[in-house]
């Protein structure tokens, strides 16, 4: 049996025009892997908004599939509308830069006195 070489799976159709949970990528990417093609193409096209969790969860799925060993695939994201393109942007751009260190924070001692004594300065 010979591998397609490419598939397009319409996401309004299959999922909904509104992508609101990771759990329908999840369920997407259990057809995905089913599939004989390697090279799959999501089509966007009448999908009207993608959540900032569907997202992340969209770019997982393509990394994970993409690293597997057996029935690896490649996935392409085709026919986004302008804001699912942004909402894609954003997500993308804030798992390529990592979040700062939080500050480690310098706890120090402070007598009820200094704190009087500071509170009066304000109020004069």
């Amino acid at each position: 049996m010979k591998n397609s070489p490419k598939k397009a799976l319409n996401i309004a159709e299959l999922v909904a025009p509104i992508v609101g949970s990771r759990d329908a990528v999840r369920v997407l990417e259990k057809m995905i892997s089913k599939e004989k093609a390697k090279s799959i193409d999501l089509d966007f096209r009448d999908v009207e908004f993608v959540s900032r969790s569907a997202t992340h969860e969209f770019l997982i799925m393509k990394e994970t599939v993409a690293r597997k060993a057996l029935n690896k695939k490649t996935i392409a994201f085709i026919n986004l509308n302008q804001n699912v393109k942004d909402m894609f942007r954003a997500v993308a751009a804030n798992r390529a830069v990592p979040k700062s260190a939080k500050p480690e924070l310098e706890p120090r001692i402070s007598s009820i006195e200094s704190l009087m004594a500071d509170s009066q300065k304000v109020t004069a």
